[in-house]
């Protein structure tokens, strides 16, 4: 039965996961976070700070679950 949980929580956060990075890459206007880490969590940009580590002691209580990543300024390329 725990097997059985666990993989139904996998398959909830990798759907979310999916659906936050689809979110990210058609949808979000991300151009104030240039240079900047955000946290993405149900479609919605939760949390902005310069330095990752800054980042993730400010998302940790309240978004543990939430997507990271660094939004390119302009002119640099993202590298997936």
């Amino acid at each position: 039965l725990n097997k059985i949980i666990n993989m139904a929580k996998e398959t909830k956060s990798t759907m979310n996961s999916k659906k936050n990075y689809e979110w990210f890459v058609r949808k979000a206007d991300v151009s104030k976070y240039a240079g900047k880490w955000i946290a993405v969590e149900n479609q919605r940009i939760v949390a902005s700070d310069n330095k990752v580590s800054k980042l993730l002691d400010c998302i940790k209580q309240n978004w543990p679950d939430a997507a990271i990543t660094k939004v390119p300024k302009r002119g640099q390329i993202m590298v997936l």
